[in-house]
């Protein structure tokens, strides 16, 4: 009998189609492993989603939260004429990196600065608290520095300098998002420069973008990945993120307050420039506002109403004859909205990376603030001590 010897070729296949399944089981494998991983997700109670859910309110609830938040400002207004005051002087330096360095510094200090001492709503918060909402926020805040300091600080040069510092000192990746992180900036001080945002507003716009509920989840997510320590215990960090978002009710309720006052102050603005400009008299007579007795509307003046209006008269009507922007409001959260698109990171590497090192501005912030104390409205002292008042 003829013994018939396998060929390379058949071990070959063999080897293959070994190969094959065993790849098809380890894929089966990881299926396996992921769905189990997803169901032991969903049945968790530990998760963000979970506890956001149990702490959600209806709209009414909201409404009602918000007032009494309200009520702690004793009917003031969020900020004053005279709190709103933001004014950073440039350095003496010539201008060089040096220049650049003190400049942001002075900007950037200047900027929590203005954050602890110069608004009434601030203070009422809990450290822990404030802390956060800095942490999370404190790019927006100095963006908006930026914008309104950019003709004295010469920021125009500053950016320009700063594009040309990296250049050829990083790979082609590198440079092209430096570029682009630059040029979204620079737009965005362009198109607040546009908009001629008054000191007021931007003293709201800094409190709007303080004031974000959406912080404390976020504060809460990043310490539920490492909630536990190696004895298998919840970490403090965790504990405490945990209880801050008791805090968002307030926190909302501060920037809804915010907008709203923001557009009370545009809405008035406005107003009085209409006033002042003579808009809404007709033929000498007296405006609404100064008490005279509106004139009967003839036949003649109500024929046009009938007539359907088009896009252009609605927007004529809206502008007004003395060019009054009724959508100011929307345009100004736009361009706030735009800072969304920067990558904070990224541009705290290109500003502070000499001044600071590695050390991130986050971790800063804290003793920026300082620790919890008995002017804690929210402290477990300062309860302590209202409690033995009483």
């Amino acid at each position: 009998m003829r013994r018939v010897v396998p060929s390379s070729d058949d071990d070959n296949n063999n080897e293959n189609g070994f190969n094959q399944l065993l790849s098809a089981r380890r894929d089966d494998n990881a299926i396996l492993k992921a769905v189990e991983g997803l169901a032991r997700a969903a049945k968790t109670e530990s998760n963000l989603s979970n506890l956001l859910l149990k702490t959600d309110v209806d709209l009414a609830t909201q409404i009602a939260n918000e007032k009494k938040y309200w009520t702690d400002l004793c009917g003031e207004l969020m900020i004053t004429d005279c709190q709103a005051e933001f004014i950073v002087t440039p350095p003496t330096l010539p201008f060089s990196s040096n220049y650049v360095s003190q400049s942001l510094s002075r900007l950037l200090l200047y900027t929590f600065d203005w954050i602890k001492s110069s608004n009434n709503v601030f203070k009422l918060l809990n450290t822990d608290v404030k802390t956060v909402l800095l942490q999370r926020n404190w790019f927006e805040l100095f963006a908006l520095g930026m914008s309104q300091c950019s003709k004295p600080l010469s920021l125009n040069n500053l950016l320009a300098n700063l594009n040309l510092k990296f250049q050829g000192k990083m790979d082609e990746r590198k440079n092209t998002l430096i570029n682009e992180q630059l040029f979204y900036l620079q737009n965005f001080i362009n198109e607040c420069d546009q908009l001629k945002i008054s000191t007021i507003e931007y003293a709201y716009l800094r409190l709007i973008s303080l004031f974000d509920s959406d912080s404390l989840n976020l504060n809460y997510f990043t310490q539920l990945q490492n909630q536990f320590d190696i004895n298998g215990n919840h970490t403090e960090a965790y504990l405490n993120a945990q209880k801050l978002l008791s805090c968002r009710d307030q926190v909302k309720s501060y920037r809804m307050l915010a907008c709203r006052q923001l557009r009370d102050h545009i809405n008035s603005t406005q107003n009085r420039v209409k006033l002042e400009s003579g808009v809404g008299s007709k033929d000498g007579g007296e405006s609404p506002s100064g008490g005279g007795t509106p004139k009967p509307s003839t036949e003649d003046e109500s024929t046009p109403s009938n007539k359907p209006m088009t896009m252009m008269d609605l927007m004529d009507e809206s502008s007004g004859s003395c060019g009054a922007d009724s959508e100011r409001f929307e345009r100004l959260m736009l361009r706030l909205a735009s800072l969304k698109r920067i990558n904070a990171s990224l541009v705290e590497e290109l500003f502070f990376r000499d001044v600071i090192g590695n050390v991130q501005i986050d971790s800063i912030i804290p003793s920026i603030i300082g620790p919890s104390s008995q002017n804690d409205p929210t402290s477990d002292s300062a309860t302590a001590v209202k409690d033995e008042d009483h």
